[in-house]
C-alpha cells in the first residue's frame, strides 16, 4: 500500500520555553487520530526528547500506522530563549547524547549516524534559513507558517536541489491531516533520502484551530502561568490592571519586540492587538 505521511507532529512530551505544555495530546492519541484522517505513516518530532516514541510505535503496530523516530532539536546560538535554530532529525535510532554543538556540528554528527536532517519552517523565527543547503530535506510547506515563509522555503529547496516535503507541525489533534506526503518507496526514510516523495495535500492551520491550541494550553497551565507572572512581573497586574494571561501575553510580546529579531512588523502587530 502507498504510504501517506506527515513527518512533523508533536505530542504532550513537547515542552514550551516558558509554559510546560506546548502540545496537548498523548502519543497514543496522535497515532489514533492519524489513522482516522487517513495517514498510515507519521514521525513523532517532539522538542528535544524522544520520550514518546515507544508509546507511539506500540500503538502504531496495533492499528497499522508506521511510526518513524524523530526529534525537533532546539540548537542555541545566543543567551536569550528565542535565540535558537529548530532542526528535525529522523532515523532508525536517535541517540540525543551524541547530538551536541553548533547547528553545523549537529548536522554533521547526525549524518555520521545515518540520520536524516530536516529543516522545519526554515524561514520563520527559529528557522535555519541560509543553512538549508546543509540538510537533506526541506519543509517547503508548514501549516503554521506564512505563505511568504513557505515560498522562500520552496525556492531555497529548489535552488539547492533538496527533497521537498510538507509538515503539519501539529500540536493538537485537529490539525493532523492538514498535510499529506505520498511516499513512493516501502521505506519512508529511504524515500526521503532519494527524494521519492510527493506532496498531495497542504492546508494551513485555521483560526479556530490556532485558538483552540492556545486556549487549551493556557487552561492546562493556569497555575504555572500565574506563578511565572507573579514572580517575574509582579507589578504588571497592579500597574496595568491586567489579568494573568494578558500580562503573560504582554511580556512575551515585549520579548518578541527585541531589536535582535528580524520580523519586526508582525511582532508590532501582535503588540498592538493585545
Amino acid at each position: 500500500n502507498m504510504l501517506l505521511a506527515d513527518f512533523h507532529i508533536h505530542t504532550y512530551y513537547s515542552r514550551g520555553e516558558i509554559l510546560p505544555y506546548d502540545a496537548l495530546y498523548s502519543p497514543k492519541d496522535v497515532v489514533r487520530r492519524a489513522k482516522q484522517v487517513g495517514l498510515n505513516c507519521i514521525a513523532i518530532t517532539d522538542h528535544n526528547t524522544i520520550e514518546g516514541i515507544e508509546e507511539a510505535k506500540a500503538e502504531g503496530k496495533k492499528i497499522g500506522v508506521k511510526v518513524v523516530e524523530g526529534v525537533e532539536l532546539s540548537i542555541k546560538y545566543g543567551n536569550k530563549w528565542w535565540e535558537k535554530y529548530d532542526l528535525i532529525l529522523l532515523g532508525e535510532k536517535i541517540e540525543l547524547k551524541n547530538l551536541k554543538g553548533s547547528l553545523i556540528e549537529v548536522i554533521e554528527k547526525a549524518k555520521a549516524e545515518n540520520l536524516i536532517t530536516y529543516a522545519p519552517h526554515p524561514f520563520t523565527f527559529y528557522g535555519i534559513k541560509k543553512f538549508v543547503k546543509h540538510v537533506d530535506v526541506v519543509e517547503v510547506f508548514n501549516s503554521n507558517a506564512t505563505p511568504l515563509a513557505n515560498l522562500r522555503a520552496y525556492l531555497a529547496a529548489r535552488k539547492y536541489k533538496k527533497t521537498k516535503i510538507a509538515g503539519s507541525d501539529s500540536h493538537i489533534l485537529e490539525t493532523l491531516g492538514n498535510v499529506v506526503n505520498e511516499i513512493e518507496l516501502e521505506d519512508p526514510l529511504e524515500a526521503l533520502r532519494k527524494g521519492k516523495v510527493k506532496i498531495v495535500r497542504k492546508k494551513s492551520t485555521n483560526v479556530s484551530q490556532f485558538k483552540k491550541h492556545q486556549l487549551e494550553r493556557f487552561k492546562r497551565v493556569r497555575e504555572e502561568a500565574k506563578r511565572y507572572i507573579l514572580k517575574d512581573f509582579p507589578k504588571d497586574v497592579e500597574k496595568y490592571e491586567l489579568g494573568i494571561f494578558a500580562s503573560l501575553a504582554r511580556n512575551l510580546a515585549i520579548g518578541l519586540l527585541d531589536k535582535t529579531l528580524e520580523n519586526k512588523i508582525s511582532t508590532r502587530l501582535f503588540w498592538n492587538l493585545i
